[in-house]
């Protein structure tokens, strides 16, 4: 018992700005490959019941597959989505602020004064 918890505790490590980058570059590519294997998923479904001209024995009263198809893929997508989010709130957990003195060049008396301001400064680790 005490083996396992110090075990997890060694596996659960603080993650990294580039292990934070590679998790939601990896999420955007599923995201994105979900959405679009959903969005055929449902045309797929959408489509084989407009065959009925082309397929003398299709029943148009079966349409259980069809329907299967369409929230299947409907379904998929609503994954893909949500990989998508979690990818941008990956991303933004990167981002960081920080404040600090820059200094300002200002003229006073006819000669150049370097005065200190504070600054916000937004680092984007892309």
């Amino acid at each position: 018992m005490v083996s396992l918890i110090t075990s997890a505790a060694l596996m659960a490590q603080e993650k990294t700005r580039d292990d934070y980058l590679r998790l939601a570059k990896s999420q955007k590519i599923i995201g994105i490959s979900f959405i679009g294997a959903g969005a055929g998923i449902v045309w797929l479904g959408a489509s084989l019941g407009n065959k009925t001209d082309e397929h003398p024995s299709f029943d148009p009263g079966d349409v259980g597959g069809q329907a299967a198809m369409v929230v299947l893929g409907a379904g998929i997508a609503a994954i893909g989505i949500k990989m998508l989010v979690e990818s941008g709130k990956n991303k933004k957990r990167v981002v960081s602020l920080s404040f600090k003195n820059e200094t300002k060049s200002q003229i006073k008396n006819s000669s150049l004064v370097y005065q200190p301001m504070p600054a916000v400064s937004l680092k984007f680790n892309l």
